[in-house]
């Protein structure tokens, strides 16, 4: 019986097994004769638990896939302590380098479109390069990658879809989760192709200026509202207003300062008005940006770690 791991959560285990010249069903076996063959699942569960170190625990089956050879199904466990910690994401620049990499190659069209290999370069097949990459180092980026140029990356919540442009700010979150530990990575970067107008040039630099600021900040005891509030006032001094327009849309910085990471996207700590005290070992991202629908958005950011006297970026 081979077991195979993915963590999915505190308690939460993605599991494959496959049983050798036999189709497996979660609560029988099944030969080529369609005999059926129970299957002990408490001794599963038994071998699933002791392979993840994991002592005086208790765990259930949840929902499970069929496949030809083998079966996944979610391992849900209670345990009081665990033998083995798993150890973090190794955070790396690949990530980023894939989508680097691509906008940097490509040439603009004359009306002002990004051509790779003789094709469009779209958001949508940038985020496909990207995942192929992710792939490759047993990584996935499950909740979606950001690619969105120009107006489009004016929300930083959008994903980014059609061609990506010349002469544009370019906004690339990549948040993927290893497969093998559960694990998330958080990291931005902003691209251009081109060559940025005074403007775009300011706007660049008062984000990578306001990062640098919260970086400095992030140390044990400091507060994450405190972080947040010394980059809004950085933005609201140097020149750049937040707000809604007669729409109500909002402009500016109005989002977080950054927020925790680790076996969820999105945890505690946070660096926005509501945060708490930080503390060594927490792990948080800083990820300031600004938003203008005429120039589109901006936003840089990293994955730190809160260490006894400062703070690491990963």
């Amino acid at each position: 019986m081979k077991l195979d791991f993915h963590r999915m959560g505190q308690k939460l285990f993605f599991v494959t097994f496959a049983v050798e010249g036999r189709r497996p069903v979660l609560s029988r076996l099944v030969d080529e004769k369609s005999r059926p063959q129970l299957l002990p699942m408490g001794e599963v569960v038994r071998a699933a638990l002791r392979a993840l170190h994991l002592v005086r625990a208790s765990a259930g089956i949840s929902d499970y896939v069929i496949m030809p050879d083998h079966v996944h199904f979610l391992l849900i466990v209670d345990c009081e302590r665990r033998a083995e910690p798993f150890k973090p994401l190794v955070f790396a620049h690949w990530w980023q380098e894939s989508a680097e990499a691509a906008i940097r190659a490509a040439r603009p069209d004359a009306r002002g479109r990004l051509v790779l290999g003789g094709r469009l370069l779209t958001s949508e097949r940038a985020r496909a390069l990207v995942r192929e990459t992710l792939l490759a180092h047993g990584c996935m980026d499950l909740e979606g990658t950001i690619v969105a140029g120009g107006r489009q990356a004016a929300d930083p919540h959008e994903s980014g879809h059609g061609p990506l442009r010349a002469d544009e700010w370019i906004v690339c979150d990549i948040f993927p989760r290893d497969l093998r530990t559960g694990y998330w990575g958080d990291m931005t970067r902003t691209f251009m192709n081109g060559r940025p107008s005074a403007k775009l040039r300011r706007l660049y630099r008062a984000v990578a200026d306001a990062q640098r600021l919260a970086l400095s900040l992030v140390r044990p005891g400091a507060k994450g509202s405190d972080v947040h509030a010394a980059v809004v006032k950085f933005f609201e001094e140097s020149g750049w207003p937040s707000g809604r327009d007669a729409t109500g849309r909002p402009y500016g910085f109005f989002h977080g300062t950054g927020h925790g990471v680790g076996l969820q996207i999105h945890e505690e700590p946070r660096l926005s008005v509501t945060g708490g005290e930080l503390a060594p070992g927490m792990v948080v991202t800083v990820e300031p940006g600004l938003y203008y629908p005429d120039l589109g958005g901006v936003r840089i950011e990293d994955t730190v770690a809160v260490t006894e006297t400062g703070r690491e970026i990963l």
